[in-house]
């Protein structure tokens, strides 16, 4: 009934698409098929509801989430958190950044950090300082950490992210088998962070690999029946993995037989996966960065299965296009970035998404510049932050 009631609203919205469906995987799990037209929750647009609804950001343009810090930190990937503080919500960043370097340095220079926004969730942003760095001494996040993706899971704030060892082992690649998923844990947004000792996950040798096996890129969703989910990347693009557990400390057990859960010929540049539960429906969603020489770098997946491990299927019509290099701003102008990566979402308290942040670049000429956006989405109308 809920979902009806909100399809109907969407008529009145005009949030669907106008192409031919006869069921909801033709719509992408994105909204409901109505007399053969696609009728789009309003996270979602275009024929298919393949595309993430974004309305323009408030700017100022092209500049993105501002944080404030004695000197100035290029950011890469913040992951937001929104926490409730009596009748307010504060919003908490985690990113890769790289004091007295760029993302250029990320292999050896790359830290966690944190920064508070007590305004809304586009900001400004204010420093609170550096939560996770290199161990050094030869543990495995020995050299770096980086691309981490907050969740709060039960009464725990769990930050994963990925990490290096090369005090053994110079860096000669991209993409390795010392890289590793790993995790820290904290009772408070703001810390202290303890770490795991060990790994959550370590290179998987199961999509005909020989030297580029490394996991890196962690997304991670609790599904209905407590399970935890998490995607992750393949080094050198091979794959799209996941791996559940009871607990997110573990241990992790990979799905699909370990395999990718897209195919070969449909997985090539895909990485950076977000993972959410649909709020309405059974299974899960997905946003995902898609390498190539492409004008929409986002991409949309969705399964249909309730413990969202299996039936994973990338949206139709292919290439995808959840999102392009192109945001709009309020001012009515627009930023057509070089690069637009790490997608993350925020959601409401009914399990919407309400904001996406990308990590992005500006100017090919510089490219060593990096910094955080973020952009409002369509959302019910009434619903609470």
């Amino acid at each position: 009934m809920a979902i009806m009631a909100r399809s109907m609203l969407c008529m009145l919205l005009l949030c669907g698409g106008a192409g031919a469906c006869q069921t909801v995987s033709d719509c992408n799990n994105a909204g409901r098929c109505y007399n053969g037209k696609c009728l789009c929750d309003p996270t979602w647009t275009g024929e298919t509801c393949d595309a993430l609804n974004q309305l323009p950001g408030p700017g100022p343009d092209g500049i993105g989430l501002h944080i404030e810090t004695p000197e100035h930190l290029d950011t890469w990937g913040g992951s937001v958190m929104t926490e409730r503080v009596n009748d307010t919500f504060h919003y908490h960043m985690y990113a890769s950044a790289f004091p007295n370097a760029t993302l250029n340095d990320w292999i050896n220079k790359s830290v966690a950090v944190h920064a508070v926004s007590k305004t809304g969730p586009l900001g400004p942003y204010i420093y609170q300082g550096v939560v996770l760095g290199p161990r050094g001494d030869h543990f495995w996040d020995a050299s770096n950490v980086h691309n981490p993706h907050v969740q709060k899971i039960g009464n725990e704030y769990v930050i994963f992210y990925i990490g290096m060892d090369y005090t053994d082992h110079p860096h000669t690649m991209k993409g390795d088998p010392w890289q590793a998923i790993g995790a820290a844990y904290s009772t408070s947004p703001y810390g202290p962070w303890t770490r795991l000792e060990e790994p959550l996950l370590t290179a998987t040798r199961g999509w005909a690999c020989v030297k580029y096996c490394g996991v890196s890129n962690p997304a991670v969703a609790v599904v209905a029946d407590g399970t935890v989910v998490m995607i992750f990347r393949g080094n050198g693009d091979r794959g799209v993995g996941i791996a559940t557990a009871k607990t997110w400390r573990g241990p992790w057990t990979l799905g699909n037989n370990g395999a990718s859960i897209f195919p070969p010929g449909e997985v090539e540049g895909l990485e950076d996966g977000y993972i959410w539960s649909d709020p309405d429906r059974d299974g899960c969603h997905m946003v995902l960065h898609q390498h190539g020489p492409l004008a929409n770098v986002g991409a949309h997946a969705f399964t249909t299965d309730r413990t969202c491990t299996k039936g994973w299927t990338l949206s139709q019509p292919r290439p995808s296009h959840a999102y392009s290099n192109e945001v709009r701003w309020a001012s009515g102008n627009t930023t057509n970035f070089f690069r637009r990566e790490r997608p993350q979402l925020i959601f409401d308290q009914a399990g919407y998404p309400t904001h996406l942040f990308n990590a992005v670049q500006v100017d090919p000429s510089q490219p060593t510049k990096s910094f955080t956006i973020g952009v409002p989405l369509m959302q019910w109308p009434g619903l609470p932050p």
